[in-house]
């Protein structure tokens, strides 16, 4: 019989119940972190060492038979876990609207409204999200209750961020189309040039010749 499985036997339905929850929080936590490592690549070091934290807690709850000090390891935990997602959730926020807005800088030569119908309200978005994340963040609210509202904000910024790189080939398309507009107008305007010296040289020279 495993460790875990003796240390369960002997706790009361009030641990067990911490036990689960914690089990819940750590799984929220690692998928969210495995979606970020996907997304952003180098994932920073501070959410992957909070969930470290959290089971280095949870080993040390293994080792203990007294139930109260079961209950501070495991609320140690618990608070790691819930560091650990919240951490994420800034990590991927950051990630989102940096992205956004250097695609649109990127692309901001073209008129992106004939390809993305909702671009005026993407760069409303990604202006306003910073400043609504930090008033939220100083308006005193719990942790957790600020992370329920930003996780909306969130899921937001990730929609918006996979619609623009979906666009991405047709807004390389619309700016192939600029670039020749640009190179075919610039041609125009130096054969008018030359036609324009041309006929002054032509003047000066009817002019010399009388």
């Amino acid at each position: 019989m495993s460790q875990l499985h003796t240390l369960a036997l002997k706790l009361s339905p009030e641990l067990r119940s911490k036990f689960k929850e914690i089990q819940e929080l750590y799984n929220a936590a690692e998928a969210e972190l495995s979606r970020a490592a996907s997304v952003v690549g180098d994932l920073e070091f501070i959410p992957v060492n909070q969930l470290r934290y959290a089971g280095r807690h949870l080993i040390d709850a293994l080792n203990l038979t007294d139930a109260t000090q079961i209950e501070l390891e495991l609320m140690q935990s618990k608070g790691h876990c819930k560091r650990a997602l919240f951490d994420t959730y800034d990590v991927l926020l950051d990630f989102y609207i940096q992205s956004i807005n250097l695609i649109l800088q990127d692309y901001s030569l073209i008129a992106l409204d004939n390809i993305i119908d909702n671009e005026k309200e993407i760069r409303t978005f990604a202006a306003s999200a910073p400043v609504a994340v930090t008033r939220k963040k100083a308006s005193g609210k719990k942790r957790s209750e600020f992370y329920k509202e930003i996780k909306a904000t969130l899921d937001t910024a990730e929609a918006y961020y996979v619609q623009l790189k979906a666009s991405i080939p047709e807004m390389n398309k619309a700016v192939d189309e600029y670039n020749n507009k640009i190179w075919k107008n610039r041609v125009l305007q130096l054969f008018a040039l030359i036609g324009f010296l041309g006929s002054l040289a032509s003047i000066a020279s009817f002019v010399v010749s009388r």
